[in-house]
C-alpha cells in the first residue's frame, strides 16, 4: 500500500470512527457495514455525506457494492489515484 493509500485509509477510518462513536483502532478493513458495524442505510448515507464533505468524491462509486470498510477504502484509493 502506498503512502497516499495509507493516508486515505486512515482518513476514511477516522471519519467512520467519529461517525459511529468508536475508537479508530476498533475498526478493521474486514468490518462489514451492515453485519459488523450495524449501520442502517440512513447511517451509511450520512457517513458517505461526511466523506464528500471531507473531499472524497464518491459520486462515481457503486456504493451498494461496498460491503466492508476495506471495499470502500480500496475503491476510493483507486479513484483518487486516477485523478
Amino acid at each position: 500500500m502506498t503512502e497516499k493509500a495509507k493516508d486515505i485509509s486512515q482518513k476514511i477510518k477516522s471519519i467512520l470512527a467519529e461517525h459511529i462513536g468508536v475508537d479508530e483502532e476498533e475498526l478493521s478493513s474486514e468490518d462489514r457495514f451492515k453485519n459488523d458495524i450495524h449501520m442502517s442505510a440512513t447511517d451509511f448515507a450520512d457517513f458517505v455525506e461526511k466523506l464528500n464533505l471531507a473531499g472524497f468524491d464518491t459520486t462515481r462509486l457503486d456504493l451498494m457494492e461496498m460491503e466492508s470498510v476495506g471495499d470502500l477504502v480500496e475503491n476510493i484509493v483507486s479513484q483518487e489515484e486516477l485523478n
